[in-house]
C-alpha cells in the first residue's frame, strides 16, 4: 500500500468580495467628477456632485414655513389656555407644524444626495457619468469593488456536499495562470433547484502588489487527505454488465 492523497476538483470564478451600483437618489446634472475608472478611493471619498438647482431656496421656503407654524402653534396655545380656541384648532397647528419638518427634511436629505460618496474603500471599476449628463433617479453612476480579498464560488454536486467543510482550506488556478489560496466561508444550505448543486464560496486574500482580474474562471482544488490504497493497473480492470468495474484476482484454490 501507497499513500495517495484525495482531491476534489470544480470549476468556479473568482469575484470581488463585493460589489455595489452607486445610484442618483434625486434628479439633477453632473456638474463636478472627483473619480475615474480604475482609481483606487477611500470609505467616504467624493465621487461625484450633483447640480444643487433651486434646491437652497427651496430650503430657505420650507425654513420660514416651519418658523411661521411653530410661531402660530404658540400663539394658539395661548389662546386656547382662554379658552378662545378648540382643540381641533390646536390639533390643525400641530399637523402643519409637522408637514413643515417633514418637507425640511426632505429638501436637506435631497441636497445631502447632491454629494455621491464612496461607502467604503475600494476601486472604480466603471463610471457611467460624464460632467453634464443629467441624469434621473435610480441612474447608476459608479460601479464600485472592493478588491482588498476576494471570493471563489464555486458550485458542490449534492453527493459530494457531504465532504465539504468550513474553513477548509482550497487551492485555484486562474485562466490568466495566478494560483490563489484561500479558505472555505460559505456553504449553502439550498441546493440549486435546477442543477442540485450547492453554493460554495472561499475568501481569498490578495498578496501585497498583486492585483487579480476578476471575474474570470477558476480550476479549483479541495484536499480531502491521504489515505492508504494499492496502485493497479487499468488492465486489470474489467467492466461489468451493469457498467460497473471490477478485478479479478486469484485465490488459492484458483
Amino acid at each position: 500500500a501507497q499513500s495517495l492523497e484525495r482531491q476534489l476538483h470544480f470549476q468556479g470564478e473568482i469575484l470581488p468580495w463585493r460589489t455595489i451600483n452607486l445610484r442618483a437618489q434625486i434628479k439633477s446634472a453632473v456638474t463636478e467628477l472627483y473619480a475615474q475608472k480604475g482609481q483606487q478611493v477611500k470609505a467616504n471619498e467624493r465621487l461625484a456632485r450633483l447640480d444643487l438647482s433651486d434646491r437652497p431656496s427651496r430650503k430657505r421656503q420650507a425654513q420660514a414655513e416651519l418658523s411661521l407654524r411653530e410661531a402660530e402653534l404658540k400663539a394658539d396655545l395661548k389662546l386656547q389656555q382662554r379658552s378662545l380656541l378648540s382643540d381641533n384648532k390646536i390639533r390643525t397647528d400641530r399637523a402643519l407644524l409637522a408637514a413643515a419638518k417633514a418637507a425640511l427634511q426632505q429638501i436637506d436629505m435631497d441636497i445631502a444626495h447632491t454629494l455621491i460618496k464612496a461607502p467604503f474603500a475600494g476601486r472604480i471599476d466603471q463610471r457611467q457619468a460624464e460632467i453634464g449628463d443629467v441624469i434621473r433617479d435610480g441612474d447608476t453612476l459608479f460601479t464600485l469593488i472592493d478588491d482588498s480579498r476576494m471570493k471563489l464560488r464555486f458550485y458542490v454536486p449534492q453527493q459530494k456536499i457531504n465532504q465539504i467543510k468550513k474553513d477548509q482550506t482550497i487551492s485555484a488556478k486562474l485562466m490568466s495562470g495566478t494560483d490563489v489560496f484561500g479558505k472555505i466561508t460559505y456553504i449553502s444550505q439550498l441546493a440549486e433547484s435546477a442543477t442540485r448543486s450547492f453554493q460554495v464560496e472561499a475568501e481569498v486574500a490578495a498578496k501585497p502588489q498583486q492585483r487579480l482580474y476578476l471575474n474570470q474562471s477558476a480550476s479549483i482544488t479541495l484536499n480531502l487527505g491521504t489515505e492508504q490504497a494499492h496502485f493497479l493497473s487499468p488492465a486489470l480492470l474489467n467492466l461489468a454488465t451493469d457498467g460497473s468495474l471490477f478485478v479479478k484476482a486469484m485465490t488459492a484454490d484458483q
